[in-house]
């Protein structure tokens, strides 16, 4: 995280997108990354895209939408597959 930019961002929406969407299922909670999150839903266009641009908008709406999901329990669904079998 410290690699953002001022704004929150990495770069642009693309890069932010992938970097979130690849942090984001490590962290406990996503309160520590609230100011990229903004940023980045920010930089969405009239037209619902970011930067005009296919992978740009596909990786900041997976970064987004993640954030949105409720966090799991690696270790516990890793018991409960273990329990299963």
């Amino acid at each position: 995280m410290s690699r953002a930019n001022q704004n929150g961002l990495w770069v642009d929406p693309f890069v932010s997108g992938l970097v979130l969407s690849a942090i984001i299922p490590l962290q406990n909670d996503v309160d520590g990354l609230e100011s990229s999150l903004t940023a980045l839903a920010g930089q969405q266009a009239s037209d619902g895209s970011f930067e005009q641009d296919a992978w740009s908008t596909a990786w900041a709406l997976r970064a987004l939408q993640a954030a949105s999901l409720p966090k799991t329990n690696p270790e516990k669904a890793l018991e409960d597959v273990h329990d299963w079998i």
